[in-house]
């Protein structure tokens, strides 16, 4: 199975953060030997302590929070230097995993999240912060890059404040207790990541969906209705799309033969109908397919059992009827798992009557070619706000490769060279993170 390989490089963080911090800051071209400024520090400091006195820590992660040098002694809270200007700032709180709870069980983000003005990232992973997210608009935090608040109590509808955080690439919300309609905008956002999986959305995914820039898009195990939108097959930089177990229906949309970058699509466990469009087999990359428990039927196409990485190709619980010659090849290879269907002569299929009864139905998907499918004549508005997304590509144009879905993080510190691994079924995993 693909994965999105996250990296982090000291050339990255002097790039990023002399890309944005370089206006705001840099008053000419200082000696080098000019002592570090430390004054956009000692401003937040006082909105840690006070965060630190909200909170239970029963892993004792703020007991190194002593005295006033949060940069070097402050576990969670991370500093970076802006070359030239000698300003040190927090450039990033990392909070993942360490359980606080806030005294009387409230544990609010308002008031910190907000409250650090230069910072990049917000790693938050397994906590029980509680609400929802303040305003976090570029004129409050104008560098907010990565916001991971997964695996926490957070609640409410979709938190439209996100929107407005226009630098925003990598969100993770997956875990929650959020609900309602997944607003459109959040697809005109240049998002690389976008995980909102283990919520309680609702509502039809945006038609607009196919306008988004994410390599990673999940929204499985969720209460989504309606069908795929059929503008997701302009979705061309998806490597990884995650829809299952929600409650979907409708047609495949023949479209998703568009993303050439595809190497995992899963939307099992929904109420999706007729058959695989054959042009999924244009998405070359494909390495796993998984359909299982719909209403799928028809031929299995005989194109996409020969995509030279495919390792998976799971159909089982549905209606096919025919498998050809080079799809049987995969079944004693483990590769493509057919069990409950309605392919005579198979092992563990349906009923005869079940399928009867099934395949007495009118086919609601009489058009399945590629290229008839209305894919091919949507037009969307892919213009982010006041802010052209060509700005925000050529701010990042040295530190990120689109295609190779490569996606750069900070590491541990900020800075270095360690690369973490994480893949859209990790994300089904609330106990894992970035």
């Amino acid at each position: 199975m693909a994965s999105i390989s996250s990296y982090s490089s000291s050339l990255f963080s002097t790039i990023l953060l002399l890309s944005f911090f370089l206006n705001a800051f840099a008053h000419g071209t200082p000696p080098t030997t000019e002592p570090i400024q430390k004054h956009r520090v000692a401003l937040v400091l006082p909105v840690i302590n006070s965060f630190k006195e909200k909170i239970v820590d029963p892993k004792a992660m703020t007991r190194t929070w002593i005295g006033n040098d949060a940069c070097n002694n402050f576990t969670g809270i991370e500093c970076e230097i802006i070359p030239d200007s000698r300003l040190q700032v927090v450039a990033g709180v990392r909070l993942n995993d360490f359980s606080l709870v806030g005294r009387g069980g409230q544990l609010s983000l308002k008031g910190f999240l907000d409250s650090f003005p230069d910072i990049y990232y917000f790693y938050a992973h397994s906590n029980n912060f509680t609400g929802t997210i303040p305003k976090i608009n570029t004129e409050i935090l104008p560098y907010l890059s990565d916001l991971d608040l997964s695996n926490n109590k957070l609640s409410g509808p979709f938190p439209t404040e996100i929107i407005s955080a226009t630098y925003l690439r990598f969100l993770d919300l997956r875990f929650n207790k959020f609900y309602g309609a997944i607003p459109p905008e959040l697809f005109n956002l240049d998002l690389e990541i976008i995980l909102l999986n283990n919520n309680n959305f609702g509502q039809q995914l945006p038609s607009n969906v196919g306008s988004t820039s994410a390599l990673l898009f999940s929204v499985a195990n969720n209460k989504l209705t309606g069908p795929i939108p059929q503008s997701i097959g302009l979705a061309t930089h998806l490597v990884e799309l995650v829809l299952l177990n929600n409650q979907l229906t409708g047609c495949l949309p023949p479209g998703i033969g568009l993303l050439k970058n595809l190497t995992l699509f899963d939307a099992r466990g929904n109420k999706l109908t007729g058959p695989i469009p054959n042009s999924f087999s244009y998405s070359g990359k494909m390495e796993t397919f998984n359909v299982n428990s719909n209403s799928l039927f028809g031929t299995i196409p005989e194109a996409l059992c020969k995509m030279k990485n495919l390792t998976t190709l799971s159909v089982s619980n549905n209606y096919f009827t025919r498998v050809g010659p080079e799809c049987r090849k995969l079944i004693p290879k483990g590769v493509l798992k057919i069990d409950q269907n309605c392919v005579l002569g198979l092992p563990n299929q349906k009923s005869k009557a079940e399928c009867d009864k099934f395949l007495s139905l009118p086919n609601k998907c009489p058009d399945v070619s590629f290229g008839n499918s209305k894919v091919m004549t949507v037009n969307l508005n892919k213009t982010n706000g006041p802010f052209n997304k060509l700005f925000v590509r050529k701010a990042y144009s040295n530190a990120m490769i689109r295609n190779s879905k490569v996606v750069k993080l900070n590491d541990q510190r900020g800075v270095g060279s360690v690369a973490t691994r994480f893949t859209a079924y990790d994300a089904l995993d609330a106990h894992k993170s970035v």
